[in-house]
């Protein structure tokens, strides 16, 4: 594994710091930069700024510096991806890139808060040349190169990528993208039954304009050796002292699975060990849907059930400032109805 100078310098297998040297690498004449592990010895190249960690040194890999360079290409694309090279986020042909750069890097953050909760150090958009229909190597499945916009499926399950061609074709800005207005999300909480994705991106972006940090696994399958991971994970701090879990929810049937589900992921992660964890389920159904046994066992399970109507009063509500600790500290288990002006403000 390599890293880029600039970005985190800790050594990967045992978080020492890294030290920056000088080596001559074996069959060479001349020193390259190497950072060097003072605690287990591991060596790592320093790579050039506009060289993907993961695909430095992969056959046919031909990089470009920077937008500028790639848009004398036809075969150029620009790559984004976060986790130092963990996570492809995005492809996209340069040759469709409209909009300025300062504007692609507004999207990579964005996406980055998606994934990872905003990690600066590890993301990056990187250009290089492609064949068509060729695989982009990188973690979580890597990505490709395509004649249009290919979207990670973790942001294809937001319904967000004809809101990210808009921003790359120049059409619309990321102001539009995030956050969205009241009434957009309002109208994606009422069709929340037929357009399950943008319910969920209605949720999410709820949660991140209220100011937490949001973790969104509800792409993932689960698997024999990976339980599947709570929909939602949010962060009320940066120190995740205190976390909300969430999971979203179709109907009451799938309501009272959802809790049995944030219960298991809370008594057995111990995720709120060195603070307050709370849990809701969140469903486009209407609140009188929801039966009394599946009221009680939310209550007697200390899970919070947001249906549409309260939904609906927390988008304009964070719009005006309500904020992450007021919300988080207002889920007391049971059927939430936000009805009490005190608690949206």
């Amino acid at each position: 594994m390599c890293y880029r100078k600039g970005n985190l310098p800790v050594c990967p297998r045992c978080h020492s710091e890294l030290v920056l040297e000088m080596v001559v690498p074996p069959g060479s004449d001349e020193p390259r930069e190497t950072y060097r592990c003072p605690n287990c010895g591991l060596k790592m190249e320093v790579l050039p700024k506009h060289h993907s960690i993961s695909r430095h040194g992969v056959p046919g890999y031909r990089p470009l510096h920077d937008l500028g360079e790639a848009r004398n290409y036809d075969d150029a694309y620009a790559v984004f991806e976060g986790d130092f090279g963990g996570h492809i986020y995005l492809t996209s042909p340069v040759r469709g890139i409209r909009c300025d750069e300062g504007t692609l890097l507004s999207l990579l953050g964005f996406l980055d808060r998606i994934a990872w909760g905003d990690q600066p150090e590890g993301r990056a958009i990187f250009y290089e040349r492609r064949e068509t229909g060729q695989g982009i190597r990188g973690g979580m499945g890597g990505g490709r190169a395509t004649d249009d916009v290919w979207l990670h499926p973790e942001f294809l399950s937001l319904g967000l990528l004809d809101d990210i061609r808009s921003v790359l074709a120049g059409t619309a800005d990321m102001s539009t993208l995030f956050p969205p207005s009241v009434e957009a999300t309002v109208s994606w909480i009422k069709s929340g039954r037929s357009n399950k994705p943008r319910f969920a991106w209605a949720v999410v972006s709820v949660l991140m304009a209220a100011g937490f940090v949001v973790n969104w696994a509800g792409w993932k399958e689960p698997s024999p050796k990976q339980p599947k991971w709570t929909d939602v994970t949010a962060f009320l701090d940066e120190d995740a002292n205190d976390i909300l879990l969430a999971e979203l929810a179709a109907n009451d049937a799938m309501i009272g699975r959802r809790i049995e589900a944030l219960v298991s992921a809370r008594d057995v992660r111990g995720l709120g060990g060195k603070g307050t964890t709370r849990c809701a389920v969140f469903a486009p159904c209407s609140s009188l849907e929801v039966t009394p046994g599946t009221r009680l066992t939310a209550e007697e399970g200390n899970v919070s059930i947001i249906t549409s109507e309260p939904l609906e009063r927390l988008a304009p509500a964070v719009s005006g400032g309500l904020t992450a600790a007021r919300l988080f500290s207002s889920l007391s288990g049971g059927l939430q109805m936000f009805l009490d002006d005190a608690t949206l403000s």
